[in-house]
């Protein structure tokens, strides 16, 4: 049986959609649902991004030479990493989640998920395996940090011992830490409303709070099927352990399905929704950037046209002098991606003017852009394109501030690292890392990493 959790219309495919694993590909544009047949044969999940804001100068005209760190086999070790990564140092390893494999008797056969650390060797470990409702969470989506005394502190985008007012039987999510010898305690179990639902992306303050969003849930008056289940929350959970919904969004002409969080110098937050705002993107509107200032004060720093602006927005980064970058999974030239466009990378002044930087065209060039992150003191930005490339399995790009662009890596596909949906790294060797979410000698997923 099928059972839908948003909308009758179409969802943007960043908030869920299934895992095929006998496919090469995933579809871009499915509904949020969980197909929960006999067979079980197919796993709804999400995926997540990372990014880094290491300012070492990178050179331009190298040539990167791609390396998998790991291939996911996806079980007892993990499947499909799509959360990106976070660096300590090198010699430390790589940490991240996979969204399915562990404990293969949760939502059996597929697992509901890992943490990992992948060390600069290759060697995986699993920190800790999900086990799913009442007691875990189940399927990690949002990116990770880790703190100076090495806690781990993350997000499960379902699982938890809330019932959740959608029926699905995982949970709503939960907020989750594991110390410094991996034993987890859950911080906080959502419940939808007016609590929030199915958190996406989660930041951590140098004085330890932390900051997420979630897809669904809070007090606004989004519906699905006829019940109102929300537009989605920020939230906080502070250093001492207490939760509170930071702003509860309206759905248009305010933001919807909020997906992205990050936090400036000032400890202003900024984010995306994948829905809300203007345009007609999935009759929802076609996404924002929003703001949320440290008096909780909430306004809209941009709305996506669906036009040659972009539309759906997946990521947001700050930038010198307070300028913002990201990008955009539809939009751009809509003569590409069955006239929905293929993505764009944009900048926004800190006067609210939006300039799409790069607009992608689905051919060799990439379509459908993750994050992208700064890497160097001249705004050199650095991404992923889940799509495209020579061979069709994304690409990983550079772009400098005058939109320039140069290809560094064309994924080929199994037994090569397949379809990147997170961001990029910089380890502190100068390597470049990431993840996949197929492709490695299983097609279950990958660490890489890119060499100059």
């Amino acid at each position: 049986m099928t059972q839908t959790f948003r909308s009758e219309k179409r969802t943007p495919r960043r908030l869920l959609q299934p895992l095929l694993k006998l496919h090469k590909r995933l579809d871009a544009y499915t509904s949020w649902e969980i197909a929960a047949n006999a067979e079980k044969t197919v796993l709804a999940l999400v995926v997540l991004f990372g990014l880094a804001a290491s300012l070492a100068p990178l050179a331009y005209g190298q040539n990167y030479k791609e390396q998998i760190v790991y291939g996911f086999t996806g079980g007892a070790d993990g499947g499909a990493p799509g959360a990106g990564l976070f660096v300590l140092n090198t010699e430390h390893g790589l940490y991240s989640t996979t969204e399915t494999g562990g404990d293969l008797n949760c939502f059996a056969p597929f697992g509901c998920g890992t943490v990992f650390q992948v060390s600069e060797t290759g060697i995986e470990s699993v920190l800790h395996s999900f086990s799913g409702s009442p007691g875990d969470g189940a399927f990690p989506t949002a990116a990770i940090t880790i703190d100076s005394s090495g806690n781990i502190y993350g997000t499960t985008s379902e699982g938890g011992a809330a019932a959740c007012p959608t029926g699905n039987g995982y949970g709503c999510g939960t907020v989750f830490y594991l110390n410094s010898v991996a034993a987890e305690t859950v911080l906080h179990n959502f419940a939808g409303q007016p609590d929030g639902q199915n958190p996406q992306g989660f930041v951590q303050d140098a004085q330890g709070n932390l900051y997420g969003v979630t897809s669904v849930g809070g007090t606004g008056g989004c519906e699905s099927s006829g019940v109102n289940v929300g537009c989605g929350t920020v939230f906080e959970v502070s250093n001492a352990g207490t939760y509170t919904v930071l702003y509860s969004f309206r759905g248009p002409p305010d933001g919807k399905s909020p997906y992205t969080l990050v936090q400036d110098a000032q400890g202003t937050l900024y984010g995306t929704t994948a829905e809300g705002g203007r345009g007609t993107c999935y009759g929802q509107g076609c996404g924002v950037i929003f703001k949320l200032d440290t008096a909780g004060r909430e306004s809209v720093v941009y709305r996506f046209t669906g036009g040659r602006d972009g539309g759906e927005p997946v990521s947001v980064t700050v930038g010198p002098g307070g300028t913002l970058y990201g990008t955009t999974y539809l939009g751009g030239d809509l003569s590409c991606g069955e006239a929905l466009g293929c993505g764009v990378v944009f900048q926004i002044a800190k006067s609210g003017v939006e300039t799409a930087l790069y607009t992608f065209m689905g051919g060799s060039d990439g379509s459908q852009p993750e994050n992208v992150a700064i890497f160097d003191g001249a705004g050199t930005l650095y991404g992923t394109t889940f799509g495209g490339g020579t061979y069709g399995y994304g690409t990983v790009f550079r772009l400098n501030k005058t939109g320039g662009k140069s290809l560094i890596y064309a994924f080929k596909g199994a037994p090569d690292a397949a379809d990147p949906d997170s961001g990029l790294v910089r380890g502190s060797n100068g390597y470049l890392y990431g993840t996949t979410i197929l492709g490695g000698p299983s097609n279950a997923g990958t660490v890489y990493e890119l060499i100059p």
